[in-house]
């Protein structure tokens, strides 16, 4: 079976942690009534959520490469093997 992930809504979120800064409710227990991992709520509470803010969720690695230059490097990598000059992954990755 797949994990479901991030099935809270930003609203959710919101409701939680004034519902923590109110003094209503305990993290653990607005975690629970609002539906948010107790990581995720306490990760915003502390202020140390770095990437997914507000309406933006934010699951796996960040991109490296712009879209642009990832196209680019794609390009060059079919350059490379019409001239039978094939890269491996290990190759790719030490870019």
């Amino acid at each position: 079976a797949k994990r479901v992930c991030g099935k809270w809504t930003s609203e959710d979120l919101e409701r939680a942690l004034s519902a923590v800064h109110r003094g209503d409710m305990r993290l653990s227990e607005s975690a629970r009534v609002y539906g948010l991992p107790k990581s995720t709520l306490s990760r915003h509470l502390t202020g140390k959520n770095k990437v997914a803010t507000g309406d933006v969720k934010f699951h796996g690695h960040a991109c490296i490469f712009t879209p642009e230059l990832e196209t680019e490097i794609v390009e060059h990598c079919l350059t490379l093997e019409s001239m039978y000059f094939g890269l491996r992954v290990d190759d790719l990755l030490k870019l």
